[in-house]
Order: structure tokens, then sequence, then C-alpha cells
């Protein structure tokens, strides 16, 4: 009869195992779908950074693939196979996609500009040669003279271009 009792509360306690197993994993993959749903493009652009994974970033004029060396509020920095520096404008047309995981490394937040319209003035009062990519679907480029608040003006040789601020999607430090 205490056999048979014993054998009954072990019976018990494997389904309830079981059964809190079961809970466990649906709670589990719960948290994990939130985690999912809730993270920006930027949560990505800073846990690819961290991790020093490649990624490969398209916009529809361009394609690069590299490592992200520092992530403002609304861009990142991507240093190109091709020794490119690339500052992408998280969102709009913009797709990423990790290539491939580093087996270790990854880099810390660097200084520089936390937003975007920043890095264009940064640009723009060092007089560095640039080139604008963005959704009329061509490269642009110049030295960077005006960020006014709806548009950059870039001269190049004899020409200026007005470009729309709200439609550059990146921009490449060229030598």
């Amino acid at each position: 009869m205490v056999h048979e009792r014993d054998w009954e509360m072990a019976e018990l306690e494997t389904k309830l195992r079981a059964e809190v197993r079961g809970e466990e994993s649906a709670l589990e993959a719960d948290a994990l779908e939130g985690y999912l749903a809730s993270r920006t493009l930027r949560d990505l652009a800073l846990e690819v950074m961290n991790q020093g994974d490649e990624l490969h970033v398209e916009i529809p004029s361009q394609k690069w693939r590299g490592v992200v060396d520092h992530v403002g509020d609304d861009f990142f920095r991507l240093i190109a196979t091709n020794r490119d520096v690339v500052a992408v404008r998280l969102g709009g047309g913009v797709a990423l996609r990790r290539l491939e995981l580093a087996p270790a490394g990854g880099r810390s937040r660097s200084l520089g500009p936390k937003k975007f319209v920043a890095l264009l003035r940064q640009l723009m009062m060092e007089e560095r040669l640039v080139e604008l990519h963005g959704s009329w679907g061509t490269s642009t480029p110049g030295v960077i003279k005006a960020v006014a608040p709806d548009h950059v003006l870039v001269l190049s040789g004899e020409s200026e271009a007005f470009l729309p601020l709200d439609h550059i999607d990146a921009v490449v430090e060229l030598a």
C-alpha cells in the first residue's frame, strides 16, 4: 500500500513538472516574441555594432557591406568592406540584413554626432567631399555648403544641388 502511494505521488510529480515546463516554454516564447516586436532599427544597429557582426545595407540607389562603428539617434555609420565610411539614416528606404555573426569582438559606442543633421553640419564645416544618396535614385557628389531646415545645398564644380533633407538616405565620405 505504501509503495502504491509512492508510485502515485511520483506519477503526479512527473505530470506537474511536465506542466510547469510547458508553461515556462510558453512564457519564454511570449517574452521572445515581445522582445523581437519591440526592437527598433536603432536597437538592431546597436546590437550589430556591439557584437561586431557584418551587415548588408541597401537603399534604393546603393548597397554596402561592412561593420557598424557608430550609432546615433537616427543614423548609424558603417565602415564598408571597400573602406568607404557611410552614414545611413535609419528608417525610410533602408533595408538591413545581418550577414555573418562575429565569433568575438564588437565595438563599444564611439564618440560622434547623435543626429543625422548634426553629422551633415559637421561634414559641411570640415568641407568634406561627400556623395549623398536618396530617394531621387542617383548619387550626388560634392561639398555640403548649407544644411537648411528642409534641404541640403551641395556644390559640385559649377552646379548646385538642392536635396530635400527628409529624402537623404545615406552620405558617403569620399577621400
